[in-house]
Protein backbone atom coordinates (compact mmCIF):
# COMPACT_ATOMS: atom_id res chain seq x y z
CA UNK A 1 0.00 0.00 0.00
CA UNK A 2 1.02 3.47 -1.11
CA UNK A 3 0.43 7.13 -1.66
CA UNK A 4 1.06 10.01 -3.73
CA UNK A 5 -0.14 13.46 -4.02
CA UNK A 6 -1.11 14.90 -7.18
CA UNK A 7 -1.94 18.39 -6.91
CA UNK A 8 -5.05 18.65 -4.35
CA UNK A 9 -5.79 15.20 -5.28
CA UNK A 10 -4.49 12.02 -2.85
CA UNK A 11 -3.92 8.21 -5.02
CA UNK A 12 -3.83 5.63 -2.91
CA UNK A 13 -3.06 2.35 -4.22
CA UNK A 14 -4.13 -1.01 -2.40
CA UNK A 15 -3.06 -4.13 -4.00
CA UNK A 16 -4.25 -6.76 -1.45
CA UNK A 17 -6.38 -8.60 1.14
CA UNK A 18 -4.21 -11.20 2.24
CA UNK A 19 -3.55 -10.86 6.47
CA UNK A 20 -3.60 -14.80 6.76
CA UNK A 21 -0.05 -15.65 6.52
CA UNK A 22 1.84 -12.94 8.91
CA UNK A 23 -1.37 -11.64 10.60
CA UNK A 24 -1.34 -8.17 11.61
CA UNK A 25 -3.90 -5.51 12.94
CA UNK A 26 -5.19 -3.83 9.55
CA UNK A 27 -6.41 -0.45 11.28
CA UNK A 28 -2.76 -0.16 13.12
CA UNK A 29 -1.89 -0.39 9.06
CA UNK A 30 -4.74 1.68 7.57
CA UNK A 31 -5.25 4.54 10.35
CA UNK A 32 -1.96 6.16 10.06
CA UNK A 33 -2.24 6.32 5.60
CA UNK A 34 -5.67 7.43 6.04
CA UNK A 35 -4.34 10.14 8.78
CA UNK A 36 -1.75 11.21 6.96
CA UNK A 37 -3.53 11.80 4.10
CA UNK A 38 -6.28 13.79 5.94
CA UNK A 39 -3.44 15.96 7.64
CA UNK A 40 -1.95 16.58 4.08
CA UNK A 41 -4.84 19.12 3.04
CA UNK A 42 -5.71 17.24 -0.18
CA UNK A 43 -9.57 18.06 -1.52
CA UNK A 44 -10.01 14.49 -3.13
CA UNK A 45 -9.45 10.65 -3.03
CA UNK A 46 -8.62 8.56 -5.81
CA UNK A 47 -8.51 4.92 -4.61
CA UNK A 48 -6.64 2.39 -7.09
CA UNK A 49 -8.31 -0.88 -6.13
CA UNK A 50 -7.65 -2.90 -9.15
CA UNK A 51 -5.14 -5.49 -8.22
CA UNK A 52 -7.46 -6.90 -4.86
CA UNK A 53 -9.14 -9.80 -5.54
CA UNK A 54 -10.01 -11.61 -1.76
CA UNK A 55 -8.38 -12.02 1.52
CA UNK A 56 -8.82 -11.60 4.74
CA UNK A 57 -12.00 -10.22 6.04
CA UNK A 58 -10.44 -8.08 8.66
CA UNK A 59 -8.54 -6.16 5.88
CA UNK A 60 -11.91 -5.62 3.92
CA UNK A 61 -13.93 -4.20 7.18
CA UNK A 62 -10.95 -1.73 8.35
CA UNK A 63 -11.15 -0.24 4.69
CA UNK A 64 -14.35 -0.32 4.49
CA UNK A 65 -14.23 1.61 8.18
CA UNK A 66 -12.10 4.61 6.29
CA UNK A 67 -14.23 5.24 3.53
CA UNK A 68 -17.58 5.68 5.19
CA UNK A 69 -18.90 8.61 6.09
CA UNK A 70 -21.71 7.60 8.34
CA UNK A 71 -22.19 4.07 10.09
CA UNK A 72 -23.78 1.79 8.03
CA UNK A 73 -25.49 -2.44 8.48
CA UNK A 74 -22.93 -4.59 6.45
CA UNK A 75 -23.19 -8.46 6.03
CA UNK A 76 -26.02 -10.49 5.77
CA UNK A 77 -27.53 -14.05 6.08
CA UNK A 78 -24.98 -16.75 5.46
CA UNK A 79 -26.46 -20.17 3.95
CA UNK A 80 -24.64 -23.98 3.03
CA UNK A 81 -26.06 -27.22 0.58
CA UNK A 82 -25.00 -29.22 3.48
CA UNK A 83 -23.18 -29.54 6.84
CA UNK A 84 -22.62 -33.23 6.95
CA UNK A 85 -19.31 -34.81 5.69
CA UNK A 86 -19.18 -37.99 7.21
CA UNK A 87 -19.04 -39.85 3.92
CA UNK A 88 -15.52 -38.11 2.85
CA UNK A 89 -14.26 -36.32 6.47
CA UNK A 90 -10.83 -37.90 6.40
CA UNK A 91 -10.62 -36.48 2.82
CA UNK A 92 -10.78 -33.15 3.81
CA UNK A 93 -9.13 -30.39 5.47
CA UNK A 94 -9.39 -26.31 5.89
CA UNK A 95 -7.75 -23.79 8.20
CA UNK A 96 -9.92 -24.56 10.94
CA UNK A 97 -10.94 -27.92 10.87
CA UNK A 98 -13.83 -27.35 13.55
CA UNK A 99 -16.26 -26.11 10.85
CA UNK A 100 -16.76 -29.88 9.97
CA UNK A 101 -17.83 -30.87 13.39
CA UNK A 102 -20.34 -27.89 13.85
CA UNK A 103 -23.83 -29.38 15.94
CA UNK A 104 -27.04 -29.42 13.99
CA UNK A 105 -28.83 -26.66 16.43
CA UNK A 106 -26.70 -24.08 14.15
CA UNK A 107 -28.53 -24.75 11.03
CA UNK A 108 -32.14 -24.44 10.05
CA UNK A 109 -33.34 -25.99 6.86
CA UNK A 110 -34.79 -23.67 4.13
CA UNK A 111 -37.67 -23.99 1.75
CA UNK A 112 -35.26 -24.41 -1.05
CA UNK A 113 -33.10 -26.62 1.32
CA UNK A 114 -30.44 -24.80 1.60
CA UNK A 115 -29.47 -24.43 5.36
CA UNK A 116 -29.26 -20.37 6.72
CA UNK A 117 -25.80 -20.48 8.95
CA UNK A 118 -26.68 -19.07 12.67
CA UNK A 119 -25.03 -16.08 13.09
CA UNK A 120 -22.73 -17.85 15.67
CA UNK A 121 -20.84 -18.89 13.13
CA UNK A 122 -21.06 -16.71 10.38
CA UNK A 123 -21.09 -13.25 11.80
CA UNK A 124 -24.32 -12.25 10.48
CA UNK A 125 -25.68 -8.52 9.89
CA UNK A 126 -23.52 -6.29 11.90
CA UNK A 127 -22.85 -2.31 12.42
CA UNK A 128 -19.80 -0.50 12.06
CA UNK A 129 -18.46 3.32 12.02
CA UNK A 130 -16.46 5.40 10.54
CA UNK A 131 -12.82 5.48 11.99
CA UNK A 132 -12.14 8.03 13.83
CA UNK A 133 -9.98 8.78 10.88
CA UNK A 134 -12.01 7.95 8.09
CA UNK A 135 -11.81 9.98 4.59
CA UNK A 136 -15.25 11.61 3.88
CA UNK A 137 -14.02 13.95 1.26
CA UNK A 138 -15.04 12.85 -3.02
CA UNK A 139 -13.73 9.55 -3.95
CA UNK A 140 -13.62 7.73 -6.70
CA UNK A 141 -12.34 4.19 -6.88
CA UNK A 142 -10.66 2.85 -9.91
CA UNK A 143 -12.03 -1.23 -10.40
CA UNK A 144 -11.30 -3.77 -12.33
CA UNK A 145 -11.67 -7.82 -13.41
CA UNK A 146 -9.15 -8.76 -10.99
CA UNK A 147 -11.72 -7.62 -7.94
CA UNK A 148 -13.86 -10.52 -6.14
CA UNK A 149 -14.85 -12.02 -3.26
CA UNK A 150 -14.24 -9.54 -0.69
CA UNK A 151 -13.16 -6.87 -3.08
CA UNK A 152 -16.39 -6.71 -5.10
CA UNK A 153 -18.29 -6.87 -0.83
CA UNK A 154 -16.38 -3.97 -0.32
CA UNK A 155 -17.09 -2.20 -3.68
CA UNK A 156 -21.26 -3.04 -3.46
CA UNK A 157 -21.50 -1.75 0.08
CA UNK A 158 -19.86 1.57 -1.12
CA UNK A 159 -21.72 2.04 -3.96
CA UNK A 160 -25.08 1.15 -1.72
CA UNK A 161 -24.26 3.57 1.60
CA UNK A 162 -21.54 6.32 0.19
CA UNK A 163 -21.42 8.34 -3.08
CA UNK A 164 -18.35 7.51 -5.02
CA UNK A 165 -17.34 7.05 -8.74
CA UNK A 166 -16.37 3.51 -9.88
CA UNK A 167 -13.71 3.83 -12.43
CA UNK A 168 -12.90 1.54 -15.12
CA UNK A 169 -13.61 -2.34 -16.20
CA UNK A 170 -16.40 -4.59 -14.34
CA UNK A 171 -15.35 -6.56 -11.81
CA UNK A 172 -15.46 -10.29 -10.94
CA UNK A 173 -17.13 -11.83 -7.80
CA UNK A 174 -20.52 -11.51 -7.15
CA UNK A 175 -22.04 -8.35 -5.41
CA UNK A 176 -24.99 -10.44 -3.84
CA UNK A 177 -22.07 -12.33 -2.08
CA UNK A 178 -19.23 -14.65 -2.84
CA UNK A 179 -19.28 -18.70 -2.10
CA UNK A 180 -15.78 -18.96 -0.18
CA UNK A 181 -16.34 -17.94 3.15
CA UNK A 182 -15.23 -21.03 4.14
CA UNK A 183 -13.11 -23.25 1.78
CA UNK A 184 -12.55 -26.98 2.18
CA UNK A 185 -9.24 -28.66 0.76
CA UNK A 186 -10.36 -31.79 -0.68
CA UNK A 187 -8.03 -34.53 -1.71
CA UNK A 188 -8.80 -37.39 -4.48
CA UNK A 189 -8.02 -40.77 -2.99
CA UNK A 190 -6.62 -41.95 -6.37
CA UNK A 191 -4.90 -39.27 -7.77
CA UNK A 192 -4.21 -37.12 -5.32
CA UNK A 193 -5.19 -33.73 -6.78
CA UNK A 194 -6.24 -31.18 -4.21
CA UNK A 195 -9.40 -29.38 -5.18
CA UNK A 196 -10.56 -26.54 -3.62
CA UNK A 197 -14.65 -26.50 -1.98
CA UNK A 198 -16.57 -23.13 -1.37
CA UNK A 199 -18.57 -24.42 1.66
CA UNK A 200 -20.68 -21.07 2.30
CA UNK A 201 -22.31 -18.49 0.64
CA UNK A 202 -21.79 -15.07 2.43
CA UNK A 203 -24.59 -12.73 1.13
CA UNK A 204 -24.07 -9.16 1.38
CA UNK A 205 -26.82 -6.27 2.27
CA UNK A 206 -26.05 -4.50 -0.90
CA UNK A 207 -29.52 -3.92 -2.63
CA UNK A 208 -29.50 -3.72 -5.76
CA UNK A 209 -27.34 -6.09 -7.86
CA UNK A 210 -27.49 -7.74 -10.69
CA UNK A 211 -27.47 -11.69 -10.23
CA UNK A 212 -23.78 -13.77 -10.47
CA UNK A 213 -22.45 -10.74 -11.66
CA UNK A 214 -19.79 -7.79 -9.56
CA UNK A 215 -19.99 -4.17 -10.25
CA UNK A 216 -20.66 -2.21 -13.05
CA UNK A 217 -18.44 1.11 -13.33
CA UNK A 218 -19.97 4.05 -13.36
CA UNK A 219 -17.32 5.17 -16.00
CA UNK A 220 -16.13 2.18 -18.07
CA UNK A 221 -13.05 2.22 -19.43
CA UNK A 222 -11.36 -0.48 -21.65
CA UNK A 223 -7.98 -1.40 -21.45
CA UNK A 224 -7.04 -2.03 -25.06
CA UNK A 225 -3.84 -3.82 -26.37
CA UNK A 226 -2.36 -0.35 -26.57
CA UNK A 227 -2.47 0.53 -23.97
CA UNK A 228 -0.43 -3.02 -22.97
CA UNK A 229 1.81 -2.49 -25.51
CA UNK A 230 2.67 1.33 -24.09
CA UNK A 231 2.10 1.03 -20.29
CA UNK A 232 -0.22 3.74 -20.74
CA UNK A 233 -3.08 3.74 -17.95
CA UNK A 234 -6.03 5.47 -19.36
CA UNK A 235 -8.27 4.67 -16.18
CA UNK A 236 -5.76 6.54 -14.27
CA UNK A 237 -6.03 9.39 -16.81
CA UNK A 238 -9.61 9.72 -17.04
CA UNK A 239 -10.16 9.34 -13.10
CA UNK A 240 -7.39 11.98 -12.62
CA UNK A 241 -8.90 14.16 -15.51
CA UNK A 242 -12.99 13.43 -13.77
CA UNK A 243 -11.87 15.11 -10.23
CA UNK A 244 -10.01 18.01 -11.44
CA UNK A 245 -12.83 19.20 -13.17
CA UNK A 246 -15.64 18.28 -10.57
Amino acid sequence: MSWNRVGDTAVLDIKTFVNYRTPVDPDSVLGPVFREIGDSGVDRLVLDFRSVGGGSDDVMESLLRHLIDKPITVGGPSRVKTYQFDAFRKHLSTWDEGVFNLPASLFTEEVDGMYAVSPEVSGGTREIEPAADAWRGPLTVLIGPSNESGATILLAELRDERTATLVGESTGGSAEGPTGGVIAFLSLPESTIRVRVPLLWTTTSYKAFTPGKGIEPDIAVATTIEDVRTGRDRAMEIAMEKVNHD
